[in-house]
């Protein structure tokens, strides 16, 4: 056969041949690439998760897709910088094959999602009065699980008749992550069935959700030439152009690579197709969502861009506020400070006129005491010496009288100091 006979237990990635210097600008430039696609897809993430404006269908699946962009790149890119930094680009057989199921089931529920993208756009332009019965939460929940579920079944009846391969041979990987056209071409045993068996996976997986989605922009583009007024044409064609560009390069590069016939494939070509589907194309889809997308735009500007001359104009209306509150406290403690001067004013004259009210009733009523005591005496002698009875039938006497006056005068409540004050000031206010 010409082949070695020792078991293959791990291979070595290739990568992209080029010299160490440019090996380490890739390694610069995949790595911004990589921030930038966290980056860019985490913000349509938070916008849409934020924005009440986004809270629909159409921006539900699309925070899912920019999470499956984030996830299929995690899966290649950190281990192909990893190799550009060491020499040793070893991986074993098994890790192969995981990262090869992980990035076609990830890859295949991006395109399912695509099409699942396609036909809310169907439902919303064409039956736009029943959209909201259509595409309820329950459908689009259902539809995203088909989607994964979908696509991890899709591919791991592939990847289990990948662990049947035998590799007795070279074990280099003529590319920078375990691709399956060139993972197969390694193997020393006959796999014209896992060929097909591939092909006709996916096959039926991308070209069917292609399909669906040409039928969907069929029947959208006719709705759309329809309309009467070029104004409505171009609202309802622009909610459609992102994800019409997403569709374009994703099926467009996956098509070259995995759908046409393996006997026909290049590995460098392939290689170059793979560049753009996992650096270029999810770098760009956040920017393809959010420049085409008005509502996303209009979200990013109040959200993000004019944030910073919100805070800044807050911050001053914040301080002004301050400075208002504590000249307002200023002079409320003033005013304090003058009500409880003059409620110690009142409380002293109150207290001053007390007294001499008080100093006056007892003087009074010292010299009421005395007279009526003399008259009592002065009576009661002459009564006395003339002998006469003291019994009037005609009336009470003056002496009844003073004698009653005498007793209210002793059954009178007392009157103390701090009665009067409180009358004083009483009347006063």
């Amino acid at each position: 056969m010409g082949h070695d006979t020792s078991i293959v237990t791990h291979f070595i990635l290739v990568g992209l041949p080029t010299p160490r210097k440019v090996e380490m600008l890739l390694l610069l430039l995949f790595l911004l690439i990589y921030l930038l696609i966290w980056m860019g897809n985490l913000l349509i993430i938070a916008l849409i998760i934020v924005d009440y404006r986004l809270h629909n269908p159409m921006y539900f699946f699309l925070a899912n897709f920019s999470f499956l962009e984030i996830m299929v790149s995690t899966v290649v890119v950190p281990k192909a910088m990893a190799n550009l930094v060491s020499q040793n680009r070893t991986i074993s057989f098994a890790g192969c094959l995981t990262q090869c199921y992980f990035y076609f089931s990830l890859g295949t529920a991006q395109f399912l999602l695509l099409a699942a993208m396609s036909l809310d756009r169907y439902v919303a332009i064409c039956n736009p009065l029943r959209y909201l019965t259509i595409m309820s939460w329950r459908t689009c929940i259902s539809l995203l699980i088909f989607s994964c579920a979908g696509a991890l079944l899709c591919t791991l009846f592939p990847t289990v008749l990948k662990f049947s391969l035998v590799f007795c041979g070279s074990n280099k990987i003529n590319h920078f992550f375990c691709d399956a056209v060139a993972l197969i071409k390694l193997s020393c045993v006959d796999a014209k069935l896992l060929k097909l068996v591939d092909f006709i996976t996916f096959s039926l997986v991308i070209l069917g959700s292609l399909i669906m989605t040409t039928v969907s922009y069929v029947y959208i583009i006719i709705t759309i030439l329809r309309i009467p007024t070029a104004g409505g044409r171009q609202k309802a064609f622009s909610t459609c152009v992102a994800h019409l560009t997403t569709v374009s390069l994703g099926y467009g590069s996956v098509i070259f690579m995995y759908v046409r016939p393996i006997r026909g494939s290049s590995v460098e070509y392939n290689k170059i197709v793979s560049v753009l589907t996992i650096f270029v194309t999810p770098a760009l889809n956040p920017f393809i969502f959010s420049l085409r997308n008005k509502n996303v735009k209009q979200a990013l500007q109040e959200n993000i861009l004019e944030k910073k001359t919100v805070n800044a104009h807050q911050k001053k209306e914040l301080w002004r506020a301050i400075a208002n509150k504590v000249r307002t406290l200023e002079v409320q403690s003033l005013r304090i400070a003058h009500c409880q001067k003059r409620w110690e004013d009142l409380r002293h004259w109150a207290r001053k006129i007390a007294e001499a009210q008080l100093g006056m009733f007892s003087e009074s009523s010292a010299q009421g005491s005395k007279g009526d005591k003399a008259q009592l005496s002065g009576k009661a002698s002459g009564h006395m010496t003339s002998g006469q009875d003291t019994t009037n039938t005609e009336g009470p006497s003056g002496y009844d009288v003073r004698l009653r006056m005498r007793n209210a005068s002793e059954n009178r409540p007392q009157v103390d100091l701090a009665t009067l004050e409180k009358r004083h000031i009483i009347q006063t206010y």
